[in-house]
């Protein structure tokens, strides 16, 4: 499959590489004001690196063969996991969340919450 860029404003970049549309599921509005709550949260308590939040964020939604294959790779586990976390402190963006949709909606639903609400928080697990 193809990778699909979604349309979204700074400072995500969204990469679509899983196999199911979720896309219904998704808000990127609220995406991205979750995002800004947790730079503004991180700032206000002068977390050290706090800046680094103002680069652009690399959102890649993957697969669960493909969460599986790279979470083997870089965990040694072997099951697709939520979300994978990839900094780039010397580069020009904040870094990758690599996460899978197919994870998402299965914890959201065990969690009893949507999968806005699921990828909010491992935006936030992400990001820290």
């Amino acid at each position: 499959m193809t990778a699909k860029k979604l349309k979204l404003k700074a400072p995500f970049i969204w990469i679509n590489e899983s196999e199911k549309t979720f896309e219904k599921s998704l808000n990127k509005k609220a995406t991205e004001m979750a995002f800004q709550k947790i730079k503004v949260a991180v700032k206000k308590k002068a977390v050290q690196n706090a800046e680094l939040l103002d680069r652009d964020l690399t959102i890649i939604f993957l697969s669960k063969s493909k969460a599986k294959k790279i979470n083997s790779q870089f965990r040694g586990k072997d099951y697709a996991t939520d979300v994978l976390s990839f900094s780039d402190p010397e580069g020009d963006v904040l870094g990758e969340l690599a996460l899978c949709p197919a994870v998402l909606q299965r914890q959201a639903k065990d969690n009893r919450h949507t999968f806005q609400m699921e990828l909010n928080y491992l935006l936030l697990h992400g990001v820290l």
